[in-house]
Parts: C-alpha cells; sequence; structure tokens
C-alpha cells in the first residue's frame, strides 16, 4: 500500500471521527435541550395541579407482578404504586415523564402521568389510555406502549384510592359513597387528565397535538364512554373495548343469577361443572361455521340447550341436576321486567364458560370480577353499604329494579346519543370478546345500535364495532386475540393493529375494515403465531372459503350472517 493511500486512508478516519463526533455533539446537544424543556414543565403548577418532571435518559422497566424488576424501575414517585397490568414492559428511549397531581376540590385527589417522547420521535398526536376494575393506580403499561409508538401518551390513577387505608381491597367500590371520589371515577378523573396532558403537550413541544386518540377496555371502556359522552372535543377518535357501562343493570342481572342459583338446595352450579358446560356448547356449537375449532365464531346463531346435561343417574361433575338446568336457563336467557317485559340486560352468550369471569358469573364466587354477589360494585351506591346479595332472593324485579335503574342513572355513563362527537368529525370503534362473561356482549351491541340510530346516516363514516371470537374480558381466551387492542406495539400494520386502524382512520380518512387478530402459543406474544383470522366490522362473520387452512386469515372472508 503506498504513502498516499495511508494518508488517504487516514484523511477518511479523521473525517468519519469527527463525523461521528459532531453527531454525538448533535445528540447531546438535543438532549440537553429536551431535559431543559422538560424540566420547564414544572412551572405549570398552581394551586389545583403540582407538577414533577423528569427528562429519563436511561432504559426503564416497570415491576414485574412480582414486585421484582430488572434496570431502572418506574414507580409514580408520590404513592410508590404500580398498575395492576403491569408486567415488566421495558423502553430504552429517553423522554420527558411528567407525574401530576390535581386537585379539583377538597378531597378530590387525582393522580396522572404524561409521558412526551423527544421531538424527533413525536408522532404529532396524544393518546390518552384507560384503567380497569376501580382503578386507583397509574398503569404504566400502556404508558411504555404509546411512547414506543411515538405518542405523547398520558394514564391516570382516576383519583379512587383503591388500594389506600379505608379502600384496602383493589375490587371494592366502597369509595363511591363519597361523593368526590364517585365525580373523579364517573368522570372528572378521566376528564382532568386529557385537559392537563394537552397542556403538558403545548408547553412542551411549543405546540398542541394535531390530533387525539383514547383507548380503553373494561373500565377504560367505561372511561372512554363518559368522554364521549359527556366531552365530546376531548378526542378525535375513541376505542371503547368491552365498556363497563350499563352497570346497575349488570348488578341486577348478577342478582338476578344469584337468586337463580340459590332457588333449590339443588339450583347452584358450582366450578367443577364449568368444563362440562363448556364442552356441550362447542359440541352444539362449534361447527356451526363448519370450522370446528374449539371457538364459537357467532354466538347469536348458537341456541345453546343445556338440557342434554340432565344427570340419568347419579348426580357427577360430568352432568346436571334438573334444577342446575334451571338455573342455567335463567342465566343464558334474558333479565326483564316481569310486569312490562322490558329488557333490563341481556344475558351470557354461550362461549364464556372457561374464562375466569364464569366462575362469577355461572358459579356465584367473588373472583375475576368487580361485580359479583358479595361486592355489587358501583350499583352498591344506591343500594346503600347494607345490602347483600340474599336480599336478591326476596328482590321485587319491576318496583325496586325500577327504582335502582332510576336513582343510578346519573352515575351512569349509558348515553347514547353521540351526535355531538360524531357531528364534529369523531370516530368510534367499540369492540368486545365473545367469551367475556364480564360484560355479556349482546349489551355491547345494543348500546352500539342505539348510538347510530342518533348517528343516523353517517354512521359508517363514524363508527366501527368487532366482536371477537373465543376472546375473554380484554385479552386472551381459545381465539386469536391479539390485535393492538393493548398491546399496541406488537405489529404496526393497521390492518393487525386496531390502535394504527383508529390513528389512520382519524388522521388519513382510511375507514377500518377487517382487523386480524393473531393467535399465540400459550397466549403468549413472545412465542410463536399458530393462528391469525380476521375479526369483521359487525355484523358481518368471519366465512371460511372453504379449501385453504382454517389456521390463516386469508382462507376467511367477512360475510352478513344469515337471517
Amino acid at each position: 500500500m503506498t504513502a498516499h493511500s495511508l494518508r488517504e486512508r487516514g484523511w477518511f478516519a479523521a473525517l468519519a471521527g469527527v463525523t461521528a463526533l459532531c453527531a454525538a455533539s448533535h445528540v447531546e446537544a438535543a438532549d440537553a435541550d429536551a431535559a431543559k424543556r422538560c424540566a420547564s414543565i414544572a412551572s405549570l403548577s398552581r394551586a389545583d395541579m403540582k407538577i414533577k418532571a423528569t427528562y429519563v435518559d436511561k432504559p426503564i422497566t416497570t415491576i414485574q407482578a412480582d414486585n421484582s424488576s430488572e434496570g431502572g424501575s418506574v414507580r409514580n414517585s408520590e404513592t410508590g404504586r404500580r398498575g395492576d397490568g403491569d408486567r415488566g414492559q421495558s423502553t430504552d428511549q429517553n423522554f420527558c415523564r411528567v407525574e401530576i397531581r390535581l386537585i379539583p376540590a377538597p378531597g378530590a385527589d387525582i393522580r396522572s402521568e404524561v409521558w412526551l417522547p423527544d421531538s424527533a420521535r413525536w408522532n404529532g398526536r396524544m393518546l390518552g389510555t384507560g384503567n380497569g376494575a376501580s382503578a386507583g393506580a397509574i398503569v404504566y403499561g400502556p404508558l411504555m406502549e404509546g411512547l414506543t409508538l411515538g405518542y405523547a401518551v398520558t394514564n391516570t390513577d382516576v383519583g379512587t384510592h383503591s388500594g389506600s387505608p379505608g379502600y384496602e381491597d383493589p375490587r371494592s367500590f366502597r369509595f363511591g359513597f363519597n361523593p368526590e371520589l364517585r365525580a373523579n371515577y364517573v368522570w372528572r378523573g378521566i376528564h382532568l387528565m386529557t385537559t392537563s396532558a394537552k397542556e403538558v403537550v403545548r408547553a412542551y413541544y411549543g405546540k398542541a397535538q394535531e390530533k387525539s386518540l383514547f383507548v380503553g377496555c373494561s373500565t377504560g371502556g367505561g372511561e372512554a364512554a363518559a368522554e364521549l359522552q359527556r366531552f365530546p372535543e376531548d378526542y378525535d377518535g375513541i376505542i371503547m373495548g368491552s365498556p363497563g357501562i350499563y352497570f346497575a343493570n349488570l348488578g341486577l342481572f348478577q342478582g338476578h343469577a344469584y337468586a337463580a342459583s340459590y332457588a333449590t338446595r339443588n339450583s347452584y352450579v358450582g366450578r367443577e361443572k364449568l368444563p362440562a358446560i363448556a364442552a356441550e356448547v362447542l359440541r352444539q356449537c362449534d361447527a356451526l361455521d363448519e370450522v370446528k375449532d374449539g371457538v364459537i365464531e357467532n354466538p347469536r346463531a348458537c341456541k345453546f340447550d343445556p338440557t342434554p346435561l340432565t344427570c340419568k343417574g347419579a348426580e357427577t361433575d360430568q352432568c346436571l341436576h334438573l334444577d342446575q338446568v334451571t338455573t342455567l336457563k335463567k342465566i343464558y336467557g334474558d333479565l326483564k321486567n316481569p310486569r312490562t317485559g322490558e329488557l333490563i340486560y341481556y344475558g351470557l352468550q354461550p362461549g364464556v364458560e372457561l374464562a375466569d369471569a364464569a366462575r362469577v358469573r355461572i358459579s356465584q364466587e367473588t373472583i375475576g370480577s368487580v361485580i359479583n354477589p358479595m361486592q355489587l360494585g358501583p350499583m352498591s351506591w344506591v343500594l346503600g353499604p347494607g345490602f347483600t346479595a340474599n336480599d336478591f332472593r326476596t328482590f321485587d324485579w319491576d318496583k325496586q329494579a325500577t327504582e335502582i335503574l332510576n336513582k343510578f342513572e346519573e352515575f351512569g355513563n349509558n348515553k347514547t346519543n353521540i351526535l355531538p362527537f360524531t357531528s364534529r368529525g369523531g370516530k368510534l370503534i367499540m369492540w368486545a370478546g365473545w367469551g367475556d362473561p364480564n360484560f355479556p356482549e349482546f349489551n355491547t351491541a345494543r348500546y352500539f345500535e342505539e348510538a347510530g340510530e342518533f348517528v343516523g346516516p353517517e354512521r359508517a363514516n363514524s363508527m366501527r364495532m368487532y366482536l371477537a371470537p373465543g376472546v375473554y374480558h380484554c385479552r386472551g381466551g381459545p381465539g386469536p386475540n391479539i390485535f393492538g387492542q393493548y398491546t399496541y406495539s406488537l405489529d404496526k400494520r393497521p390492518t393487525h393493529n386496531l390502535l394504527l386502524a383508529l390513528d389512520q382512520w382519524v388522521t388519513k380518512g382510511i375507514a377500518p375494515q377487517e382487523i386480524i387478530a393473531t393467535k399465540f402459543e400459550d397466549n403468549d406474544p413472545t412465542k410463536r403465531a399458530i393462528r391469525t383470522r380476521p375479526i369483521c366490522p359487525y355484523p358481518q362473520v368471519a366465512k371460511w372459503d372453504g379449501k385453504g387452512s382454517t389456521d390463516e386469515a386469508k382462507s376467511f372472508s367477512c360475510v352478513l350472517p344469515p337471517d
């Protein structure tokens, strides 16, 4: 090699080194500017809003389910609490972490957080995320998921103080006897999270977000309903998953199921019988879609009859006493006012039997749901703390039920006139799992249909609903159950990701059609995918082409079901 070529290589190496040094200096300068802007957000503090802002420039993870962690861990710096949904998600992105304490009234203390990606990574949108059960803790998993996708993302504990002194049971709704905490839960916590987050976004980036989106399931779906109905200008697009609405109706249905379960000494259906019931449901209904795969595609077409399970001799776990058959018919049937025939609540749909909450809805246990025989959820706010499940055995399903529904009206988010939201261009996606016993999905469809009547001809331009076969409450189940409804960043294709489908609808005007869901081995997204299937826009269902693999979405098309 000549001296000339050696000198030339030296120049190139020197130039590369200078370039790298300049790039590193630029990054350091950008980080320093971001850290400075982040620190300045604390100046937004005032009497009713206290702010702490920290620039995070090292990898962090949420606390694991067993409270262990790897690397830096994240909890709220004041409460020290983590959300129940956090399972060790991590991020190595730099971001501005803003912790907010909101004090809208004496005794109303709400905590929220806003996570802001660096300007170069921000997608220009803000993402509000929901909570679960009786809330009471910031959920960090959605914050990390949203940050990964480039959103300025926010979450709140809703100010219910679940798990704090006096409210130790995280499933308890006793906080609702305090009117300030009840207002936090019903509407105020999620709304103030949103308005304060928008203040923070403008302060950090020097401009407002281009669009605002919200995603929530269960209680988060109820929070979506509150925003949709009470504050239609807060968001441009909303995902309302398995929504916690019709709470009083649901509480009455659970009371009805309890009364049926103890009508006679032989009426109770224990958890040990649920596998046999599930097997009979599949025997009667699995193949109705011409695909025998352990999933009921369209429970509306399944007319489940438990009578074939009647014991022929001695009672075992594999059969039912005649009184238990009667119990199941009542639980799978609809609850109606006995005098007027008016619907109070739709009963369970077939296919829910192996979900945890089936032990609540069918076997009257106290696990898996905040609304169960011993813990009546928000309905207790109008029943009073002295009311017990046994009182349903002598309940007046006309007079008392009507009185309770009327009393609860001010606390519910059941109003179906959503025109103030859709008339300004708002986009709503509702979804639920057909295998969800927590909030039986005929009731979710009921809300969608009634809201659609208000919206009228513009419904196709502003509303979608997806009912996912074989999916339990918000996640899990025997069917393909991952489609961006909570693991927002796993698959970044709008055709496979409900959140990104909404984003595309809001920002580009491309309405979502079918969404491809994925089933992973052991329902673990870190393992291999074993099945894909389209989830169709309601009321369509997926129909197999009769020749392709039933484990591949391309073998199915979305069609209207037979009448």
